[in-house]
């Protein structure tokens, strides 16, 4: 069972309904 991915889904999911999350996307994609 992948039990591993489905914590992860679930905080991918929570960051997109943030209205920080696609200020922290826009950094983390921008220093890397």
């Amino acid at each position: 069972m992948p039990t591993a991915p489905t914590p992860k889904i679930i905080a991918i999911a929570e960051q997109q309904q943030s209205p920080h999350y696609v200020t922290d996307e826009s950094h983390y994609l921008y220093h890397k």
